[in-house]
């Protein structure tokens, strides 16, 4: 690698781990309004909060509950809990997750 290269890499990476620390910060403020919203049965509103997280930082547990709050609106809503029930299994990776069974149970049932 050119030396000039490690530089410029070097350079952005604090300034993009500092904006992924905020991005996730800001997630982290989205997501416990959409738990509660979403224990109180308003899940339309859950959806907002927990879309609001999603476009701050789309971490796993913010995007399957993305998805069961769709899939709790509904049958209008069905298009949508898929889709983030198949985000959240490609944010996981190989990363092991105690819900990564349910999501694919999920799919299964709403497709």
């Amino acid at each position: 690698m050119r030396p000039w290269l490690v530089a410029c890499t070097a350079l952005l990476a604090a300034p993009l781990a500092r904006a992924q620390a905020r991005d996730e910060r800001a997630a982290e403020a989205h997501f416990p309004r959409g738990v509660a919203l979403a224990d109180a049965g308003r899940w339309e509103e859950a959806i907002r909060a927990f879309e609001d997280a999603r476009l701050a930082a789309p971490l796993p547990a913010v995007l399957f509950n993305l998805a069961e709050a769709h899939r709790r609106v509904g049958a209008a809503h069905t298009y949508h809990a898929l889709m983030a029930y198949r985000e959240y299994l490609a944010s996981l990776g190989d990363a092991p997750s105690p819900n990564r069974a349910v999501a694919l149970e999920r799919i299964e049932d709403l497709s």
